[in-house]
């Protein structure tokens, strides 16, 4: 924590306005590392998410995370569960979307949904950003998050032309 200390001085005596925003941005990033390495610290399981379930863990990572951030989830899915393997899957796809949004397009307004139906969840993430052109590596986070989602049993897919909408089906076996 000594280097917020530090930060926050330096925010302090920095000599113009642009200076200190960017000191403050330095600050609230090192805030969101510093949230991040506890929650892993606590486990590869969320706390939240094993307790809650799915639409509890994402919309709590939705009021401590920052821009513009909707989390919507559909009757569906409220209040049921849907298996640590799924759930799993489900909850770091969303994560790992949610750091690309925030590094490929700054501002934009992200949307997570979760909808189900008797077999299958559906997580959608979409951003009104500037969209790309999909690399044909696919680039690591979204191969990532399609070997993950893939694992699980599910479908990945990619729509970049305007915004960037990534939905996944995660087939459950209901309870």
């Amino acid at each position: 924590m000594a280097l917020a200390v530090h930060l926050r001085k330096a925010e302090e005596t920095a000599g113009t306005d642009e200076a200190r925003a960017a000191i403050a941005a330095c600050r609230a990033e090192l805030g969101t590392c510093v949230d991040d390495l506890r929650e892993l610290a606590r486990g590869i399981y969320p706390p939240v998410l094993a307790a809650r379930g799915l639409a509890a863990a994402l919309k709590g990572r939705a009021r401590s995370g920052a821009g513009d951030l909707r989390i919507t989830v559909r009757s569906t899915v409220d209040g049921r569960r849907f298996g640590p393997a799924v759930e799993l899957a489900a909850y770091f796809t969303a994560l790992e979307a949610l750091q690309n949004a925030a590094k490929h397009a700054p501002g934009a307004t992200v949307t997570v949904s979760l909808d189900a139906t008797e077999t299958a969840l559906e997580l959608r993430i979409a951003d009104d950003g500037p969209g790309f052109v999909t690399p044909a590596s696919g680039g690591t986070g979204l191969l990532g998050m399609a070997d993950r989602i893939g694992a699980a049993g599910g479908t990945f897919a990619i729509d970049s032309a305007r915004g960037a909408i990534i939905t996944a089906l995660l087939p459950f076996t209901p309870e």
